[in-house]
């Protein structure tokens, strides 16, 4: 392993380049990205906590995605009928995003494709290093927060 490899900087990178490439290759047969599927994600985990009243940017902000890019990508989203774009009673300068019927009946699916990636992405750890990642992973997620 070289100077660059050991680089925990480029290690995190390379980390999540890998994990992104192999969740893309998994969700090309349902014709979706992974920044498709983070969305779809937000959406679903937004509905179990009953807040389904869900705008681009609180989207934006909790993926800490820019804007514009998360608009984007819901365009593609409701081209595909993967989500709606409602009326925001509440704010007439912003929509609600929701799931379609699709979306949720999908959603096992997704959840397989999901699972399946990180079982691939933490083959060979044992279930105490899991946590300590987990662990050391929310620590460096906070320290920007």
């Amino acid at each position: 392993m070289g100077k660059r490899e050991r680089n925990l900087g480029c290690l995190l990178g390379k980390t999540s380049r890998l994990i992104k490439w192999e969740l893309n290759d998994k969700l090309k047969e349902h014709q979706l990205t992974s920044a498709q599927w983070r969305v779809l994600m937000d959406l679903r985990f937004q509905e179990e906590i009953e807040s389904s009243d869900t705008t681009p940017a609180q989207i934006a902000e909790r993926l800490n995605v820019e804007r514009p890019a998360v608009t984007r990508t819901i365009d593609g989203l409701i081209k595909d009928d993967w989500v709606v774009r409602e009326e925001n009673l509440a704010d007439r300068r912003s929509h609600i995003i929701k799931l379609t019927e699709k979306s949720k009946e999908f959603m096992p699916r997704f959840k397989a494709i999901s699972e399946k990636v990180m079982g691939k992405t933490l083959q060979g750890f044992q279930e105490e290093e899991i946590e300590q990642l987990r662990f050391f992973l929310i620590r460096i997620i906070d320290n920007f927060n």
